[in-house]
């Protein structure tokens, strides 16, 4: 078994199996906590994250997964819903902490010291679940618990519409995280570094999968600055980076590798949202002797379902490869729900291993044959790569033409003053139009009355890049596009905040 690295403070994972002993029976003692009551947690990354994980699992407690960024209104409506026995979030949080302080009867801290920050809410009456016998009676190995407790829940990002709980057998997420990183060919010996939130299985199988090898891993917060975890890929000596593409541009790509973390990076995978070509391109030649992935997956197919080293020669840069890891699935016409052929773009219908059903009832996330729909529009080519070419809620209906917000983004990003774009529809009347915002970089962002001026080559470019439709009807320069914790565009959010700037109009 591993060793942990959190927060650049290292330890091995037997030490969090003891720490969580006497965290376990705390829980039972003073919250009154006991098997397959509910506990929620909304921490980024660190020991106590990790901790409440070990202790649910010994008090057979089913694990509720909320990412700490989640919005006060989402976060009481997944209380709401979910209905736990204990609520657990940072002190520091203030949009979460009142959220819990208006649910919750007692309010406690579950540390002493420098772990005060982390604050539990409990007392709510709730409906208890029968109990099963505790997984900590139970003989054996610690990863033989996991197949006796309740699913896990993991609450999505809501970038596209409300926030989703998704039930995932622990088992299973095992099974997937072995079969990921034994793919990568992680050992014995191998630091993983997954630059992931815990709060998502993306990031939490990477941990467990990577323990569960006798690799150590390597986690920092989510909060942590480029910087301090560019730091840490060189003193924790990192051999397997697992992250999304924005990071990997960040640590990667936009200045180079790190000599010291070239010559010892084995691995590179960067999944969770979308790679430009460019981009990709641009990593591969930083890191020459490094394999690097392109993967993709949601937390309701326990995450990664397929990935493309682009790294080898010939590769397609565009693609993420082959369904891989037991799972199936085909490319369908949204509307007939018939297949679509080699090349033609379709959405995504996965089977294999995937959620049974949300938590709430969504009638439409199943196909009749009970296939999962991912909502991502992708094409296969003749020899069963994939290619992700838009979101179909994203999808932008101008006039009768389907337009993907990628392909403008991709054409934006072209222009020499863009750091950074996000493409949203919105309607004008009885039509909708195409909106962009953007990111300006230095010394663009700083010219102040010459911005529109900026705006107008930005539509000319657009103009001799894209089709007549495509072009936004309305540019607005933003300091950031607000993004999921795994880098994709929340577009809710983007949409809100470019209605209360000032709109360049066209």
């Amino acid at each position: 078994m591993g060793s942990l690295v959190v927060n650049g403070t290292a330890e091995p994972f037997a030490r969090v199996l003891e720490r969580s002993v006497a965290l376990a029976e705390r829980l039972e003692r003073e919250i009154g906590l006991r098997p397959h009551d509910r506990i929620v947690v909304a921490l980024e990354n660190g020991t106590e994250h990790i901790d409440l994980v070990v202790a649910a699992w010994r008090l057979g407690l089913q694990f509720i997964a909320v990412p700490p960024t989640t919005s006060r209104p989402t976060f009481a409506g997944i209380l709401k819903t979910a209905s736990p026995h204990a609520v657990v979030v940072d002190a520091g949080n203030e949009r979460l902490s009142g959220t819990v302080q208006d649910w919750a009867t007692v309010l406690s801290h579950l540390g002493d010291g420098s772990q005060n920050r982390v604050v539990v809410g409990h007392g709510r009456p709730t409906q208890r679940q029968p109990s099963l016998q505790r997984p900590d009676a139970i003989t054996g190995d610690w990863q033989e618990w996991l197949a006796h407790l309740p699913p896990a829940i993991f609450y999505t990002s809501g970038s596209t519409s409300t926030a989703k709980g998704v039930p995932l057998l622990w088992p299973q997420i095992l099974e997937k995280a072995r079969l990921v990183l034994s793919f990568y060919d992680v050992k014995p010996g191998d630091r993983v570094m997954p630059i992931l939130p815990l709060s998502h299985v993306y990031g939490l199988y990477c941990l467990l999968g990577a323990l569960a090898l006798g690799a150590d891993c390597i986690t920092y917060r989510e909060s942590s600055s480029t910087a301090a975890l560019a730091a840490g890929l060189v003193d924790h000596a990192a051999t397997l980076v697992i992250c999304p593409p924005i990071v990997g541009a960040f640590l990667f790509g936009r200045h180079g590798a790190d000599p010291r973390v070239r010559d010892r990076l084995r691995v590179l995978s960067m999944g969770g949202a979308a790679t430009s070509r460019e981009q990709a391109e641009r990593i591969v030649a930083a890191l020459p002797r490094t394999r690097v992935f392109l993967s993709y997956g949601l937390a309701e197919t326990y995450s990664t379902i397929s990935c493309n080293e682009v790294s080898l020669a010939g590769s397609d840069v565009a693609s993420v490869g082959p369904l891989r890891f037991g799972a199936l699935g085909e490319a369908r016409d949204p509307t007939s729900g018939l297949a679509v052929g080699p090349g033609e773009t379709g959405e995504l219908c996965v089977g294999g291993t995937i959620m049974t059903g949300y938590v709430e009832a969504h009638l439409d996330a199943f196909t009749p044959d009970g296939l999962f729909r991912t909502g991502d529009l992708v094409h296969f080519d003749r020899n069963g790569a994939v290619t992700i070419t838009g979101r179909l809620k994203d999808m932008i209906n101008a006039g009768g033409l389907s337009i993907a917000p990628s392909e403008i983004e991709e054409a934006i990003k072209q222009h020499p003053a863009v750091a950074d774009c996000g493409v949203f529809g919105e309607q004008a009347g009885q039509l909708e139009v195409t909106c962009a915002a953007v990111v300006l970089r230095q010394p663009w962002n700083e010219t102040g009355g010459d911005r529109e001026q900026i705006v107008d080559e930005l539509l000319d470019h657009c103009r001799k890049h894209l089709a007549a439709k495509m072009v936004p009807r309305r540019i607005v320069a933003v300091a950031a596009i607000p993004r999921g914790a795994l880098g994709k565009i929340a577009r809710a959010e983007l949409r809100a905040l470019c209605a209360r700037s000032q709109a360049q109009l066209v």
